[in-house]
């Protein structure tokens, strides 16, 4: 029981820092979320002057998976610290006091 304790208010602290987030940062979902639908939409448009409703679902459903890679890559940026391979080559580090791993 205490495990599961444990999980509900681990996942209990996950929301409420979440929602935090996005209350103090809400002009940014804001514009984030503007950006998507007009991205969306701009690709729909493609599919309806082609006539066909197989395209446009196709279309619309492809500008939908690529917001949504496009959110998940960039937070896994953020998470594993954004190093590429030019700074692990040229021996650049993420932090001034750490290591490079060659």
């Amino acid at each position: 029981m205490t495990v599961v304790t444990h999980e509900l208010k681990a996942s209990y602290a996950f929301i409420e820092r979440n929602f935090n987030l996005t209350r103090r940062y809400w002009g940014w979902e804001l514009a984030f979320l503007v950006y998507s639908v007009a991205g969306a939409l701009s690709i729909s448009l493609i599919g309806v002057s082609q006539g066909s409703e197989t395209l446009l679902l196709s279309l619309m459903i492809g500008a939908i998976f690529w917001n949504y890679l496009s959110v998940v890559f960039s937070q896994a940026n953020q998470w594993f610290g954004g190093r590429t391979r030019t700074s692990r080559r040229l021996g650049l580090s993420g932090h001034p006091n750490q290591k490079s791993v060659q």
